[in-house]
């Protein structure tokens, strides 16, 4: 089996949203992050995938938490597709 690097990227985000648990240290900034990103969405603040994922970026490194912001965007994507926006 031939592994990409789309794919490997896509395994090690299974992974990242695997383990985040109440247990880690990041688990409360990464909340508040998802949060103030969704009410973005919203407001309306932030209409493409493009403005998602750099919002995701930046709000991360502003928390530093920087290292969940895949994990930030799945969840963010997640509640953006509920909404229906």
């Amino acid at each position: 089996m031939k592994t990409t690097i789309p794919k490997l990227r896509r395994m090690i985000r299974k992974v990242i949203v695997e383990s985040m648990s109440p247990s880690d240290p990041d688990y409360e900034m990464v909340g508040e992050v998802i949060s103030q990103i969704t009410r973005e969405l919203m407001f309306g603040r932030i209409r493409d995938g493009d403005a998602l994922y750099a919002a995701c970026v930046e709000k991360a490194e502003d928390y530093g938490v920087s290292q969940h912001v895949d994990y930030i965007f799945e969840k963010v994507s997640a509640t953006k597709l509920r909404m229906g926006l």
